[in-house]
């Protein structure tokens, strides 16, 4: 199995400490993403096939994860295939599966934005059945099942698309709140919360200078 995490982070510091080798560090991270897969084909398969092998813990410094997590950091997107059960297993962190793959898609380990990616999540269905505690069946959403801080994915990213909480030091993402708006027409969980940053985002002064058609998509760095 391939970890691209560390080599990843290990480029991400290296452009911190030394902003000069911006261009050089950005040349090799492009390089060294499409030339090498967090999963092979074979792994592809096989998760398709039995996911639930792949929810054991696996030591880290800090405590555990899964291999479920560790390919959702990297924006593995062939687990979007997979039941949506599986998007609620948690780390030692309490941190779902779908919220480590929306922190991927937000270029956690890579810098890059994957708007692609972040619209395939918002278009997949995460409802699965569940027991409550007179054991009935219920229907949930993963997409609505809260970390261990009390976020869930919709907070993740609508918190990095205008710029709040974690990512209060960076700027605000116009693509993705673009692409939230659109999903939240037909989410009524997120469309209240969406609505409001958009009405305040609309009371600030703009510049009239940028519109649509001239947005910069170029990928901004996560925290």
């Amino acid at each position: 199995m391939s970890d691209n995490r560390k080599y990843l982070h290990y480029l991400n510091c290296l452009e911190s400490e030394k902003p000069e080798l911006a261009s050089i560090t950005e040349a090799i991270k492009s390089a060294f993403l499409e030339s090498v897969d967090p999963i092979s084909k074979t792994e592809v398969k096989a998760l398709k096939e039995f996911p639930v092998q792949y929810i054991d813990k696996i030591d880290t410094d800090d405590d555990w994860t899964t291999q479920l997590h560790i390919w959702a950091e990297q924006g593995v997107d062939e687990l979007l295939d997979i039941d949506p059960i599986y998007f609620v297993v948690r780390d030692s962190n309490r941190d779902t599966m779908l919220s480590s793959l929306v922190k991927g898609a937000l270029g956690l380990y890579t810098d890059m934005v994957d708007y692609v990616l972040i619209k395939n999540i918002l278009d997949t269905d995460f409802t699965y059945e569940d027991l409550d505690e007179n054991e009935d069946i219920v229907i949930k959403n993963a997409l609505d099942c809260d970390n261990g801080n009390g976020d869930n994915s919709l907070d993740i990213l609508v918190d990095y698309a205008w710029s709040q909480d974690q990512y209060e030091n960076t700027d605000e993402d116009i693509k993705l709140q673009d692409i939230l708006k659109e999903f939240a027409s037909n989410y009524n969980e997120t469309k209240v919360e969406i609505e409001e940053m958009t009405e305040e985002s609309e009371d600030e002064p703009e510049d009239e200078s940028e519109d649509e058609s001239t947005v910069d998509d170029s990928d901004k760095p996560s925290d």
